[in-house]
């Protein structure tokens, strides 16, 4: 009985779901593109110091000041300034500085701009090739987009993105450079969180010492901590899932979490913790008037036809049937329900009838990357996640969804997820799996169990 109404609920609640789907086209406004890469998470571009170049060097909205490698700082002769502390979620260190007279990303540069100065093996943990990191102390000075799914930087040229990007416009706060966002509390009796936005976080940092009284629900995990390292040190976190974190117009459900309680560290900072900025398909930054908007739309109207668009198709959730959970629960049994890497693909299409049916394809190790054969008549996919990783549709999931116009799903433990290309929303559309049980759709149907 109790698997009949889970499945019961699940139906009635898509009832509720009616989702039109489509390929929205990303048309461009006068800017100035820069492509980057990622490596381990982390946005990698190509800089220029001193007309020298080009130099690998992570692209970090989390840090102020630029800091490069003291190889390169030989290299290029540059003469050492007095020394500064670096401040970071592992504590803090003395390093010492160095000005360049000029430091260019593409077209955007700035000169006589002061660097920080780190030891090799400090920023080359994560590439041999890394030079450096990006800091708000050149970022701060332009106003762009930050665009994951077309793995781009649009620096903005005359205005034209503020007067034309659609979508609430959050105000910041700033501290030495770096952007604080403010979340929305979930009563007028939970003080609201202000987080930094952090090109160079992989996970939610919450500072639990800050934030007692914050409107931050964390379950921690049993297993213990991780060892997080920065370019000062490194320090024992531990981790967990954000029950709900709520930001302008964006929600978010049961967040991956790295929690740092030390109060030396926190000393001193505004901030209640760091907000990887790979949560969104995009973000706008206005440093000129304060102000971010996340995933921004441009207006029907600047769209033109000769802008490449997918034929437009519609997906209801309250169509699932038996047939379609048949094969997502393959999918999540071939998984071992989510202990393995090992995850399970499922395409779903629209008979002529309007009644859905779906596909199991090759199970694939997704552990870096969601790979699978499309098939161009496919309206929807739905794949599993493991245990260990972010229930939500990761950035590369809704890279592939916007791609191809068609919502994604991820079967997790913790139920459920839908990424909708159209309107760049995550949403949790069941907190478990109950109702994946054959015993639900007997007793569900009216059928008599053999």
């Amino acid at each position: 009985m109790e698997n009949n109404k889970a499945l019961v609920k699940f139906f009635a609640l898509l009832d509720l779901l009616t989702i039109t789907c489509g390929f929205a086209a990303t048309p461009t406004l006068a800017s100035t593109p820069v492509r980057f890469r990622q490596v381990q998470n982390q946005i990698v571009t190509s800089v220029l110091v001193n007309g020298t170049g080009p130099f690998d060097f992570v692209f970090d909205t989390g840090a102020s000041s630029t800091v490069i490698d003291s190889e390169l700082a030989r290299q290029l002769s540059l003469s050492a300034l007095e020394s500064e502390s670096v401040h970071t979620v592992t504590g803090s260190k003395t390093v010492s500085r160095y000005r360049v007279d000029s430091l260019a990303l593409g077209p955007k540069s700035v000169r006589s701009l002061t660097v920080l100065c780190a030891e090799p093996r400090d920023i080359h943990a994560m590439s041999p090739k890394i030079r450096g990191v990006l800091g708000q102390n050149f970022l701060s000075e332009f106003d762009y987009i930050l665009n994951y799914r077309d793995q781009r930087i649009d620096f903005e040229e005359g205005g034209e993105y503020a007067r034309k990007l659609q979508g609430a416009r959050l105000p910041v706060e700033r501290d030495r450079g770096r952007v604080l966002v403010t979340t929305k509390p979930s009563s007028p009796q939970k003080r609201a969180s202000k987080l930094v936005m952090d090109s160079g976080a992989t996970n939610v940092v919450v500072f639990t010492v800050r934030t007692k009284k914050a409107d931050l629900e964390i379950e921690l995990d049993v297993n213990g901590g991780i060892n997080a390292s920065t370019m000062v040190r490194s320090q024992t976190v531990s981790t967990g899932r954000l029950r709900n974190l709520e930001i302008g117009t964006e929600k978010f459900s049961w967040l991956a979490v790295r929690v740092v309680d030390n109060s030396e560290v926190v000393a001193g900072r505004p901030e209640d913790g760091l907000l990887p900025t790979s949560l969104f398909r995009s973000i706008y930054f206005n440093n000129t008037q304060n102000f971010v908007i996340l995933n921004p739309r441009l207006p029907p109207r600047v769209v033109t036809s000769s802008l490449r668009t997918k034929p437009h198709s519609s997906f209801v959730l309250s169509k699932i049937n038996e047939q379609v959970t048949s094969e997502f629960l393959k999918a999540w049994n071939h998984s071992h329900n989510g202990v393995d890497s090992i995850e399970g693909v499922v395409l779903i299409f629209c008979k002529t009838d309007g009644s859905y049916f779906a596909n199991g394809l090759v199970h694939t190790n997704e552990t870096n990357r969601f790979s699978f054969k499309w098939d161009p008549a496919a309206i929807a996919i739905a794949h599993t996640h493991p245990n260990n990783k972010d229930p939500n549709p990761s950035s590369e999931d809704t890279r592939v969804a916007d791609r191809l116009g068609v919502p994604i799903f991820t079967l997790t433990r913790w139920g459920m997820y839908m990424y909708d290309p159209v309107t760049h929303r995550i949403t949790q559309v069941q907190n478990n799996l109950d109702w994946l049980e054959p015993s639900s759709w007997v007793q569900a149907s009216g059928k008599q169990a053999q």
